[in-house]
């Protein structure tokens, strides 16, 4: 018996319309599924909207200027979130591609939010003009992550802040977890192992991640981190990754994904 061939994915800018609307896909949305994958009128696909939701859609048209047309054939579906809490990750900018390779993986791992920062250590510095050209190619690579990987929800790139501005944008009643090394840092395990017993699964929380650039951050950092926090009353904890020396993307993808793993 012949398998059915898994349904493409493809993204619509907004939220989805009720079963038996038709929508138009974007232009490059419709160039991949008529030119790459060769779709044609009257197959089947899956499109995920802007808010979380996915639907099962038939082709009905392909318009002479290369636009897509489709049915929604299906109720839209969210996905539902299965953790208690919200991931919020501040990373240090880093070598040129190491933060795309992060982006991408990030969306996969489920990450609600990624803010890049630039710290003392930062090897990259951008202008305002080559920031907003890396905002929107990453922004492209997390709707390319969830479309390949299933995930319904975008993570939201913040805009780039410098280290100190990072900490006007955390709520006082949010907790902090600076990944550094050091004599009063808790292991990795005693921290998921806090957290995990912490969370009620009730209500989502908001953990503020933040990783360093491949130097780590600088002392005076670490000290304007704390003093900031407790001057604002959030609880700031710092977690050591071990003894050996990690790259950048171990560190990052090895915390965020054995978090997202104590929950499956």
């Amino acid at each position: 018996m012949k398998s059915k061939r898994r349904l493409r994915r493809f993204f619509y800018p907004g939220c989805l319309p009720a079963a038996g609307a038709i929508l138009s896909l974007p232009k490059a949305e419709s160039h991949h599924l008529k030119d790459i994958l060769r779709l044609r009128k009257g197959d089947a696909c899956l499109v995920m909207g802007q808010q979380g939701a996915e639907a099962i859609c038939q082709i009905t048209d392909i318009l002479d200027d290369g636009s897509v047309c489709l049915k929604i054939e299906t109720v839209p579906s969210k996905e539902i979130d299965r953790y208690p809490f919200k991931i919020r990750v501040f990373q240090a900018l880093a070598q040129k591609g190491k933060l795309d390779f992060l982006v991408e993986k990030a969306q996969e791992l489920g990450v609600d939010e990624f803010c890049p920062i630039e710290t003392q250590y930062s090897p990259l510095r951008l202008s305002k003009e080559s920031r907003d050209k890396v905002w929107k190619r990453w922004n492209k690579k997390v709707v390319e992550a969830a479309k390949q990987s299933g995930s319904l929800k975008l993570m939201e790139i913040a805009p780039f802040r410098d280290f100190e501005e990072t900490f006007a944008a955390i709520p006082a009643n949010e907790e902090v977890t600076i990944f550094h090394p050091g004599p009063a840092a808790v292991p990795f395990s005693h921290w998921v192992r806090d957290l995990k017993s912490d969370s009620s699964g009730e209500s989502a929380c908001r953990l503020n991640l933040f990783f360093g650039p491949e130097g780590g951050f600088s002392p005076q950092e670490i000290e304007f981190a704390q003093t900031s926090l407790a001057g604002r009353g959030n609880k700031c904890t710092m977690v050591s990754l071990g003894k050996s020396i990690l790259r950048l993307e171990t560190a990052f993808l090895g915390a965020i994904a054995s978090l997202r793993f104590l929950y499956l």
